[in-house]
């Protein structure tokens, strides 16, 4: 990013947020510094956006689809399924990159290790495979879990690779292909009496994730957000899903009362924020911007920190 481009930015941030405060007071971002630190947090929060669609509008390699090989990398072995008309086995990649995350030291070995069958070439975990031989798929973690190296991501941090913990990826799998159900397509899961509605859409899939196991709120939009992003779907959020939230609660909840255990109701907060990604530069994703930013803003509000896991 050129440096200009991210002053000029974080100057009509500054302003936006200026503006927007004489409709709704930012009692919590109460002088220049905080107020500097939270349009940087936005800033950050942007760029990883569009690092997302910067990467999906690109042409992607096979050996970055291949789990045997150390380029591999799951969202980008989604976009290359995706261009190569293999649309299940993209949103499968998809699934899995979110639900073990990746982690901050050992990135997607984990993702890898599953989907790669620990380097068992002729047994690629595909989505063919686990959605028609699931009992299969259940019976080799069951044997392998031990042996799957890496760790899980930051936002999935207290999930298990013990088969029979209530977080497994026996169960997490299992309950996910039922999800989609049993056209073994994803296609399926798309409400199609919603025409033409990117956020309608997103919160009717949004919903119907209640049924995937260990998909709490914030697997679900991190999700569903990152399949719009990847071009596999025309969806988006239409706000921030702040009801079971933590973070992003307590940033709200700071940000407009200067208090984490203010007495405001999330519908409440919801209702500003919707207001506020209508008058701020966001870009794409609005309010998934909103979201990340002031949760990460939230756990340092007078100190800049970048943060990557």
């Amino acid at each position: 990013m050129k440096v200009n481009s991210r002053q000029a930015l974080h100057k009509k941030l500054t302003q936006e947020l200026a503006a927007f405060s004489t409709k709704h007071s930012l009692k919590g971002a109460h002088n220049s510094k905080i107020l500097s630190v939270l349009v940087d947090q936005l800033i950050d929060s942007i760029r990883r956006v569009e690092y997302v669609y910067l990467i999906s509008s690109r042409q992607m390699s096979a050996a970055q689809a291949d789990p045997s090989l150390p380029q591999f990398d799951p969202l980008k072995a989604a976009i290359f399924h995706r261009d190569n008309g293999n649309y299940n086995e993209a949103f499968w990649l998809t699934f899995l990159a979110i639900h073990f995350g990746k982690h901050l030291k050992t990135k997607w070995l984990r993702v890898q290790d599953v989907y790669g069958a620990l380097g068992d070439k002729s047994k690629i975990w595909t989505w063919d495979k686990v959605s028609n031989s699931p009992q299969d798929f259940n019976h080799w973690i069951i044997s392998n879990y031990k042996s799957i190296r890496g760790g899980f991501g930051n936002h999935r941090k207290y999930e298990s690779m013990q088969p029979t913990a209530p977080r497994s990826p026996v169960r997490v799998v299992n309950s996910y292909l039922d999800w989609v159900g049993p056209t073994k397509c994803h296609t399926s899961i798309l409400n199609p009496s919603i025409n033409n509605d990117p956020r309608k859409q997103f919160e009717y899939l949004y919903r119907s994730m209640n049924k995937v196991a260990s998909f709490g709120r914030t697997a679900k939009f991190d999700y569903l957000t990152m399949l719009g992003k990847l071009d596999l779907l025309e969806i988006e959020p239409g706000r921030t899903f702040m009801q079971g939230s933590t973070g992003p609660g307590d940033g709200a909840r700071l940000l407009f009362e200067r208090n984490i255990n203010a007495a405001i109701s999330n519908r409440a907060l919801e209702s500003i924020l919707i207001e506020m990604e209508k008058d701020l530069s966001l870009g794409d994703m609005g309010m998934q911007v909103l979201e990340d930013a002031i949760c990460n803003w939230q756990k340092s509000p007078s100190r800049y920190r970048l943060f990557r896991g």
